[in-house]
């Protein structure tokens, strides 16, 4: 049987597919959570605009004004946060994907290493089997040879 395993370069390129994923997956999650702090502040923001309770016309004009600037900015971020999500979605499944894939590899890896246990114990039997046979042609038993001495 032979030693090497012939999957290791497919074993190498998935586990690297993995760890690129699993950074992918990670600025994605990153991104997600600095665009819903950027909204959280944005709301906060348009709570906190309000004007003065006797308000001139002109101040009343300028905070509308803020607040619709705020309102399509609100709009914007939560535009931004479901494009995000929807991306760490795809990142998470690409992930998942690769993750998958490894295993599939690493599993038949483990076969293989069990193979070669398993063949270098039926060596070793037969070996072991060899030597028994030998010394029993010779007229020569274990027990015997180490009664002699």
């Amino acid at each position: 049987m032979n030693r090497r395993f012939r999957l290791a370069t497919v074993e190498r390129l998935r586990t690297a597919r993995m760890e690129a994923g699993g950074r992918e997956l990670v600025a994605a999650n990153t991104a997600v959570q600095a665009a819903r702090e950027r909204r959280s502040v944005i709301v906060a923001r348009l709570e906190a605009c309000h004007g003065p309770l006797r308000a001139t016309p002109e101040n009343f004009i300028s905070v509308a004004g803020r607040r619709e600037r705020l309102r399509e900015e609100l709009a914007a971020v939560d535009t931004e946060v479901a494009d995000l999500m929807a991306a760490a979605q795809r990142a998470r499944a690409d992930w998942l994907r690769a993750r998958a894939e490894l295993r599939a590899v690493q599993s038949l890896h483990q076969r293989h290493i069990e193979a070669l246990r398993h063949e270098e114990g039926r060596r070793e039997q037969a070996e072991l089997d060899d030597l028994a046979g030998t010394r029993s042609l010779h007229g020569r038993s274990p027990a015997r040879t180490a009664g002699a001495r």
